[in-house]
């Protein structure tokens, strides 16, 4: 009887915990556009416009959260049209949060998935069928909240996989203006929403089985200088591998590895207003190897990447600490390719510009 009343005031008392409320928009920290267009003297005339957003849905009460999956692609080039070359997927999710710590404004959280439906060139597709996930959310504060998830996910092409994943997602709700748009200053600190992913993936088809590994670290993170300086600094590091265990091609593999590292300087024309208009430049520079094994060769691929960016865009605060990010700019690269057996693949030096568009987020995580 003693542990019978110690539950019923634990589920009686679980609502104080609450740190979410019902109608609270909660929005994927990774959801992003893009468009861009090939220009200059060698362009081929290609331009392409994507959209996505793993898991953005409202809060139906202050644990439950429902939402949808969204991805949409097309691409223009000489040869295909814009409806040539097109896919939307939708999905939908629900996630059942358990409160943790009200001190440390800590959750853990279930969830299930309908794997996305689409349409494209083809016609009716499906991707994931469905997937099962459990995590650990922390509230920041000012509308954002740090996710750690683990999810089992179901293909419809007899492989699943499993995906460990950290980021940064935004919490939207009613609140004050002016609270909303604070001023920009010096010695802030901001950071964009992935910082890494770990995946597995088994799959057996009818051309090869076996094991794709694939770990990724992305951190973007931000410092203010002054109130109108922005420094911010990318390291993307990636290695991925398919390892074949089906009996034709046992003792092959494939494996990419890839390093990039950027560096932009933003300068903000205000420091506070509802929109906060600024100029940017940045570098970049990515290496890529890729290796494909067999039982007595083996054939590996270098690609060196400069790109140098021109532009700008405006900042717009939808909480204390969760921006949208517009920005337009001017992009060229030159890229390098060398392989080791340069009778099976060329030696290439290729250059290329665009101009872009992007819509993401930045979040301010110290002010």
């Amino acid at each position: 009887m003693r542990h019978l009343f110690l539950f019923a005031c634990l589920v009686a008392a679980t609502p104080l915990f609450s740190q979410y409320t019902p109608g609270s928009v909660y929005m994927d920290g990774a959801s992003d556009l893009t468009y861009t267009n090939d220009v200059g003297s060698e362009a081929i005339g290609s331009a392409s416009l994507s959209a996505f957003t793993q898991q953005t849905g409202v809060f139906v009460t202050d644990r439950l959260l429902v939402g949808g999956i969204f991805e949409a692609f097309a691409n223009d080039s000489p040869d295909r049209s814009w409806t040539d070359n097109a896919s939307l997927a939708v999905g939908a999710f629900g996630r059942y949060y358990l409160p943790l710590s009200d001190q440390k404004k800590l959750r853990a959280f279930g969830e299930v998935a309908i794997g996305s439906l689409g349409v494209g060139t083809d016609g009716f597709f499906t991707g994931g069928l469905f997937f099962l996930g459990a995590g650990l959310e922390k509230n920041l504060g000012g509308g954002t909240v740090a996710t750690g998830s683990l999810r089992y996910v179901v293909n419809n092409d007899e492989s699943n996989d499993m995906i460990l994943d950290l980021r940064l997602n935004a919490i939207l709700s009613g609140m004050d203006a002016d609270a909303a748009r604070p001023a920009l200053s010096a010695k802030a600190i901001t950071a964009e929403s992935q910082f890494g992913e770990l995946a597995f993936r088994r799959f057996g088809r009818d051309s090869g089985s076996g094991l794709f590994t694939s770990l990724r670290l992305n951190p973007t993170i931000g410092y203010f200088l002054t109130s109108r300086v922005h420094l911010i600094g990318d390291l993307v590091l990636s290695h991925s591998s398919v390892l074949f265990s089906d009996s034709d091609r046992s003792g092959s593999d494939f494996s990419i590895r890839s390093l990039s590292a950027s560096l932009e300087a933003r300068y903000y024309l205000l420091d506070q207003a509802s929109f906060l208009p600024y100029v940017s430049a940045a570098l970049s520079y990515t290496t890529f190897r890729s290796k494909v094994s067999f039982d007595t060769s083996s054939i590996e691929q270098d690609i060196n990447q400069g790109i140098f960016r021109l532009g700008g865009g405006l900042l717009y605060f939808l909480t204390p600490s969760v921006a949208l990010d517009v920005a337009a700019f001017y992009s060229g690269s030159d890229t390098e390719v060398e392989v080791d057996q340069p009778d099976f693949l060329p030696t290439a030096s290729l250059t290329n510009n665009s101009l872009d568009l992007t819509v993401g987020v930045q979040f301010f995580l110290f002010r």
